[in-house]
């Protein structure tokens, strides 16, 4: 035992400061949330898909605002029927802890609570708060076996976990860090030339759960695809086998509730039928204009959280050695991919977001290369953390979903903790506002402390890294320079 903690202080370490930093949030039920709490709980209270108590007003043709449930504009409708417009991996995945709540007590989703919902809250841990920890010990150990510098992958999987989206998505019931969790999962199971067939069966279930949680992960599993048919080929038909169970499972949903195996909740969707109509569940040609936004908009994700810039230019610097060739081509074509599914979208934030939502499973992609840019630029990437952590904390202290309407979002959320209007944590019933944000904001610098100190031990003597470039990624895992390369 005491051999196993002294292996992974670090990454334990890691793994309870995002907690830290995340769980404590208790986010107000909001329309998009309510639709997948409403799936959950119909399905484990009721045996149900069709979640019409959960808005019935809905069904007599009343507006939102008086559906007479928790539902409101995110919704589909079929047959008289209601049902979440949601991809159904999370609810599904959701169901088993939200049983257990309910098994001891819980309140059942179906009540309209608005403020201190612990059912909520309890979901959203599960499905967002310990998924966005594991992430981060996961983007820690790649980026540690890339460059072989502990502070840089420290570094890289702190600033990517508490300095961008990845930080206020990991505190509301939304689908998004559940899929890039998968998404990153499925892409280091099957990277390795020497992988086994089992571990490519394993990333293609994991891939295959991604797409059943968000569909535009479709692009994550493509781009792994390609890298199993290219270096493995055989192994290719391990890859699709491990990814059918999850095919399944969606079919059969799609059949259950639309009637359709081949079927989506777009084609019914309530509210905003008008835009999922247009070109692929929504997503149409990238429109230059609003991709420009994604990326340097008042949300933009290189303008609001640079560290993401930074690891931008880190891939850059990783695709010109050959050794870390794949690994930066990799990490740059996921992010272009889904900053143009953003731009082909109606919306820079797709509705209530703190930034351009739909980019958040690529952003993990994007972390070995701020480990690489740690060896460049020390001083850069610090700013670039502290810079997007408080616009990020700013936004878990008091609403992140912040309206589309807002046109400084930043400064919504600085204005109201300067206003004094905080969001409730698990302290605030006993210490009131700011008091439990501090808490919860000191809780987390105390567990960065221990973060650091524990990576400051595993790094080698002195100031080099250990690994001098150009970086080589053995089969065994292990970083290494040949000596032609030195």
């Amino acid at each position: 035992m005491r051999a196993f903690l002294s292996r992974w202080r670090t990454e334990l370490l890691l793994f309870a400061l995002v907690l830290v930093a995340t769980a404590p949030t208790v986010q107000l039920l909001m329309a998009h949330q309510a639709s997948r709490l409403a799936l959950t709980a119909a399905m484990w209270d009721d045996g149900t898909v069709q979640i019409d108590e959960y808005g019935p007003g809905l069904l007599q043709g009343l507006g939102p605002r008086d559906s007479g449930g928790i539902l409101s504009v995110d919704y589909a409708e079929r047959e008289g029927h209601l049902y979440s417009d949601k991809a159904p991996g999370q609810p599904l995945l959701a169901t088993p802890f939200y049983g257990l709540a309910r098994a001891v007590g819980a309140e059942p989703g179906v009540e309209e609570r608005y403020f201190d919902n612990y059912t909520l809250w309890w979901t959203s841990l599960w499905s967002a708060a310990i998924p966005a920890a594991v992430l981060a010990v996961m983007m820690r150990r790649f980026a540690l076996r890339v460059t072989g510098d502990p502070r840089a992958a420290t570094i890289a999987a702190v600033g990517m976990s508490l300095s961008t989206l990845l930080l206020p998505f990991a505190t509301v019931l939304f689908s998004h860090v559940l899929a890039a969790a998968l998404g990153y999962a499925a892409y280091l199971a099957a990277r390795d030339p020497d992988a086994p067939t089992v571990r490519l069966a394993a990333a293609g279930l994991l891939g295959g759960m991604a797409v059943v949680s968000e569909y535009t992960t479709g692009i994550i599993v493509l781009v792994v695809g390609v890298l199993v048919l290219i270096r493995h080929r055989a192994g290719a038909l391990a890859y699709v086998a491990g990814g059918l169970p999850a095919v399944a499972v969606l079919t059969v949903y799609n059949a259950i509730t639309w009637g359709d195996p081949l079927e989506f909740s777009y084609s019914n969707s309530g509210s905003f039928q008008q835009f999922h109509e247009q070109g692929l569940f929504g997503i149409r040609v990238p429109d230059p204009g609003l991709t420009v936004q994604v990326l340097m908009g008042e949300r933009g994700l290189l303008t609001l959280t640079p560290v993401v810039l930074v690891g931008v230019i880190g891939l850059v610097m990783l695709a010109r050695q050959r050794r870390t060739r794949e690994v930066a081509v990799v990490g740059l074509v996921v992010f272009a991919a889904f900053v143009a599914v953003q731009g082909g979208w109606f919306s820079v934030t797709a509705g209530a977001a703190p930034g351009p939502r739909y980019v958040v499973p690529a952003l993990p992609f994007v972390a070995v290369g701020v480990a690489r840019a740690w060896r460049w630029s020390r001083a850069a990437v610090v700013l670039a953390i502290v810079v997007g952590a408080i616009p990020m904390f700013a936004a878990i202290f008091t609403n992140p979903l912040a309206q589309p309407t807002e046109t400084f979002a930043a400064g919504h959320w600085l204005w109201r903790i300067a206003e004094g209007r905080f969001g409730q944590n698990l302290f605030t019933p006993w210490l009131g506002a700011p008091w439990g944000q501090l808490v919860q904001l000191a809780g987390t610098l105390i567990v960065l402390d221990l973060v650091w100190n524990a990576t400051v031990k595993d790094a080698p003597a002195g100031d080099a890294p250990a690994v001098v470039d150009p970086i080589a990624v053995t089969t065994d895992g292990d970083a290494e320079v040949s000596p032609a390369d030195r």
